[in-house]
C-alpha cells in the first residue's frame, strides 16, 4: 500500500524538521534561570534548607563550590530528590526531577544535557499532537495542520527548551486524551488500562494535569453513553489512586505550596490581566511583540484567526470534537482566570500553567484551516494564506528568539550574562555580597559566556569585610532588595550593557563616596 501525503502532509513534515531544529539549536545559550537551577537543585536531591545553610554558613566560598547542587552524585540518592520536593515544593510532582536526576548522573551540570529531555519531549508532542487531532477529525488535513503549527509554535518551542516538566506535561496530555478517545472508540480493557497509565504519568509531572482529567470527566459526562462512563470512571479511579501518595504529600504541606505559591497571589488591574492574557494567547503563534510592540498587528491577527477558528470549530466539528476541544482549553482557563477576575490576584497570567490551553486553539485553528481549505476557491486560497503567515510569524520568532540570551520566560534573569561579564572584567577575585536570592549564584554558576564567575568568591556576612577593600565588593539583586539595604549609604550604580533584550542591568558596585 503506497503512503500518499497531500500538500499539506508535506509542509506539517517541513514544519516538523524544522521545529526539532528549532528545539534543539542553542540549546544551552539562553541564562539557565532560577527556576531551572530550582529543578537541578531538587534533581540532585538537596533541600532548600541545605542549600541556603552552605551559603550563609559565614564562610568564603568559590561558585564552583556550588556545583555539587546542580549535578547528581554519590551525597545524595533518588528518595533525597523525592524528600526534598515533598518538603519544599509539593506542587511539583518527581516524575519529571528523577528524569533530570538520571541524565544529571550520566553528564553532569551541563545546561545541554538537562534541557535535552524537555526538547526530546518537546519533539515527542508533535507527533501525539497529530494522533489526537486525527482521532478528532479524521482523515481531514486538520492533524497535519495541527502538528506542522505546533512545530514552529513559539510558546511550545521555548517550552521545549526550559529545563522544568512543561513540555512533558504537553506531551503526555496529548497522550492521555487520545488514548481516552480511542478506548472510547475501540473500548477494551488494554485501551482502558492505556488511558489509565497515560493519566497516572500525566498527575505525576504536574498537579494541574487534574484540570485535564476534569476536562475529560466533562466530555464524558455530555458526549459518551453509559457503559463507557463507567468505564472511564474505573480508568481515572486508577490513576487518582497511583497518585494519592503525591496528594497526600500535598496536604500535609499544603503551608509549604500556599507560600511558595504565594506571587500568584499577587493584585493586578484588570486591564494589565487582560493585556497579559492576550500576550499568552499570542505566542502560541507569535512573540515578537516581546521585543516591540510594532508587532502587535501580527499579534491581533492571531488572535482573530483563533477566535474565530474556535466559532467554526463549535458550528461545523462533529458534537464530539467540539466538546472535547472546549472542555480542555476551557477548563484550565476557567479555573485559573475566574479566581483572578474575582479577586484580582494573577495565577492565570503564568503562561506555562495554561499548556492545555494552547493544545486546544491549535487543534481549533488546524480544524478551521482544514474545513476552509476543504471548499475550494478563494475560501481554500485563504486558507492557504492563513496557515502560511501562521507558520512564518511562528518561525520568525523561534529564529530571533533562539538567539536571545533570555526570553519572556526567564525574563526576569536577562541581567546574568551582563553581571557575569562585568565580574570577569574587573579581574582579580572581587567578593559577591548577595543581597536578594541565592538562586542567582547558581545562575553565575551556569553562566556560559565568561569563564571568570567560577573564580570569585562569595560571602554573606552581616557587614562587610574588614579584610576586603570595598572596591572589590559587588552586590547583586534586584533594584528594590539592594536599596532596601540601609548599610549600602556608599553604593553607586554601575551601569552594566545588556547583550539582549536591550534592559537595565541591576549590579551595584560598591564605592567608598
Amino acid at each position: 500500500m503506497r503512503l500518499r501525503l497531500n500538500a499539506w502532509d508535506w509542509a506539517a513534515i517541513a514544519l516538523v524538521l524544522c521545529g526539532v531544529i528549532l528545539r534543539l539549536d542553542h540549546l544551552d545559550w539562553k541564562v539557565y534561570n532560577s527556576d531551572e537551577t530550582t529543578t537541578s537543585l531538587r534533581a540532585a536531591g538537596w533541600s532548600e534548607a541545605a542549600f541556603h545553610g552552605f551559603v550563609g554558613d559565614g564562610r568564603r566560598h568559590r561558585l564552583a563550590d556550588l556545583v555539587p547542587f546542580q549535578a547528581a552524585r554519590n551525597q545524595t540518592t533518588a528518595a533525597d530528590t523525592v524528600a526534598a520536593l515533598a518538603h519544599d515544593e509539593p506542587q511539583h510532582p518527581p516524575l519529571f526531577f528523577l528524569l533530570e536526576r538520571a541524565v544529571s548522573a550520566a553528564a553532569g551540570p551541563s545546561i545541554w544535557w538537562q534541557r535535552a529531555a524537555p526538547a526530546v519531549f518537546g519533539i515527542l508532542m508533535l507527533p501525539l499532537l497529530w494522533l489526537l487531532a486525527r482521532e478528532l477529525f479524521g482523515r481531514s488535513p486538520a492533524a497535519a495542520i495541527a502538528a506542522g503549527l505546533a512545530a514552529v509554535s513559539p510558546y511550545h518551542v521555548v517550552l521545549s527548551q526550559y529545563a522544568r516538566q512543561y513540555s512533558l506535561w504537553a506531551a503526555l496530555i496529548c497522550l492521555s486524551s487520545f488514548t481516552l478517545l480511542r478506548a472510547l472508540r475501540r473500548p477494551s480493557a488494554l485501551a482502558w488500562s492505556y488511558y489509565a497509565a497515560a493519566t497516572a504519568l500525566s498527575l505525576w509531572t504536574f498537579t494541574f494535569s487534574l484540570y485535564v482529567l476534569a476536562a475529560h470527566a466533562i466530555y464524558v459526562l455530555f458526549v459518551v453513553e453509559r457503559r463507557a462512563k463507567v468505564a472511564w470512571l474505573v480508568a481515572a479511579a486508577v490513576a487518582v489512586v497511583s497518585f494519592a501518595p503525591w496528594l497526600v504529600a500535598i496536604a500535609r504541606n499544603w503551608g509549604t505550596v500556599i507560600h511558595t505559591t504565594a506571587w500568584l497571589g499577587s493584585a493586578l488591574p484588570p486591564k494589565i490581566l487582560l493585556g497579559k492574557w492576550a500576550f499568552n494567547l499570542g505566542t502560541v503563534f507569535f512573540d515578537l511583540d516581546y521585543l516591540s510592540l510594532k508587532f502587535l498587528p501580527m499579534v491581533a491577527f492571531a488572535l482573530m484567526v483563533a477566535a474565530l477558528s474556535c466559532v467554526a470549530l463549535i458550528r461545523w466539528a462533529p458534537r464530539n470534537a467540539t466538546w472535547f476541544v472546549l472542555a480542555l482549553g476551557g477548563t484550565i482557563a476557567v479555573g485559573l482566570a475566574a479566581p483572578d477576575f474575582v479577586a484580582g490576584t494573577s495565577r492565570s497570567t503564568a503562561a506555562r500553567y495554561l499548556v492545555p490551553l494552547p493544545i486546544a486553539l491549535e487543534l481549533a485553528t488546524a480544524f478551521a484551516i482544514a474545513c476552509f481549505a476543504a471548499v475550494g476557491g478563494l475560501r481554500s486560497a485563504l486558507a492557504a494564506a492563513t496557515f502560511t503567515l501562521l507558520a512564518a510569524g511562528g518561525l520568525a520568532s523561534c529564529i530571533v528568539s533562539g538567539q536571545a540570551r533570555s526570553w519572556w520566560i526567564s525574563s526576569n534573569e536577562r541581567t546574568i550574562p551582563a553581571v557575569s561579564a562585568a565580574l570577569e572584567a574587573r579581574g582579580g577575585a572581587p567578593l559577591i555580597v548577595y543581597v536578594a536570592t541565592d538562586n542567582y549564584l547558581l545562575e553565575l554558576v551556569h553562566d556560559p559566556l565568561a569563564s571568570g564567575p567560577a573564580a570569585f568568591e562569595i560571602h554573606r556576612p552581616a557587614r562587610w569585610p574588614g579584610d576586603v577593600a570595598l572596591a572589590d565588593v559587588y552586590l547583586i539583586g534586584k533594584s528594590p532588595d539592594v536599596a532596601a539595604d540601609v548599610s549600602l549609604a556608599r553604593v553607586r550604580r554601575l551601569e552594566i550593557p545588556v547583550y539582549f533584550p536591550t534592559q537595565d542591568a541591576t549590579v551595584t558596585g560598591v564605592r567608598q563616596s
